[in-house]
């Protein structure tokens, strides 16, 4: 079986620095991201997020429901040329075909990291 690995968690850290974490116990248990409490913020983020601007020609997805958009919008206003050439690059290549190395971001320090494996039983 074929297995991408873009390590984009690790890739934000790196470029971002770390942030605030907390876990949303209440609503799900599973999701660990930082509170944003300035209204204004959380507004203008969502705005933000509706318009599609980030997109930058990116058409192949949307976030998921569970993504944080104010974080989202945090993280991409410190570097913008970085998550565009982070769109660029998905909107660009095929993943189901790509070679198993790492690929250089154009433009950007940014790298994928993609391998062959096989899941084996546990």
């Amino acid at each position: 079986m074929r297995t991408t690995i873009i390590t984009i968690a690790l890739l934000a850290v790196s470029l971002f620095g770390t942030s605030a974490t907390n876990c949303h116990a209440k609503k799900n248990k599973h999701v660990y991201t930082k509170v944003y409490k300035d209204k204004r913020l959380v507004k203008e983020a969502k705005e933000w997020a509706e318009s599609g601007c980030w997109r930058n020609g990116f058409t192949k997805a949307s976030p998921d429901p569970s993504v944080n958009i104010t974080d989202f919008y945090v993280n991409y206003t410190k570097c913008p040329e970085a998550w565009n050439a982070l769109f660029e690059w998905l909107q660009n290549t095929d993943l189901l075909t790509i070679k198993a190395v790492k690929h250089l971001f154009p433009g950007s320090k940014l790298i994928a990291s993609v391998e062959d494996s096989k899941n084996e039983d546990l």
